[in-house]
């Protein structure tokens, strides 16, 4: 997999709603906790559909109107959002690496990392 540039990937982050947004980050942030298993296809679908029910603001006990919309959201949307987290988790990681002097990784620093696509300027650039 070919690393994404960071100013564009971030720029690609920032043009997304909200609940977009939200999405990814939550995806992102579950799988720097199991980085191990982001290869799992079927693990990583039900991660993306976990999260993308939070971002909504869905209950416990969503109503079948609420699981009818949010399978039509993932359905449009879902072939967008999961390629953007694994650019997001790819380019962080390939970051962190790149800055070996910042010490240990820790999950507040990965975390941090992968909040940087969110934030405006984005990592090692400009806002354009």
């Amino acid at each position: 997999m070919q690393l994404p540039d960071s100013i564009a990937l971030s720029q690609l982050v920032r043009a997304l709603d909200t609940r977009e947004q939200k999405t990814i980050a939550g995806l992102v942030l579950v799988f720097v906790r199991e980085p191990a298993r982001v290869r799992e296809r079927e693990w990583c679908a039900e991660r993306l559909t976990e999260v993308a029910a939070l971002a909504r603001g869905l209950t416990d006990h969503p109503s079948a109107e609420e699981m009818l919309e949010l399978k039509s959201w993932l359905t449009a949307r879902g072939g967008l959002l999961l390629p953007t987290a694994l650019s997001v988790f790819a380019r962080a990681a390939a970051d962190l690496a790149a800055d070996p002097p910042m010490g240990p990784l820790t999950y507040a620093r990965a975390s941090a990392a992968v909040l940087a696509y969110f934030a405006t300027p984005p990592p090692g650039g400009s806002v354009a």
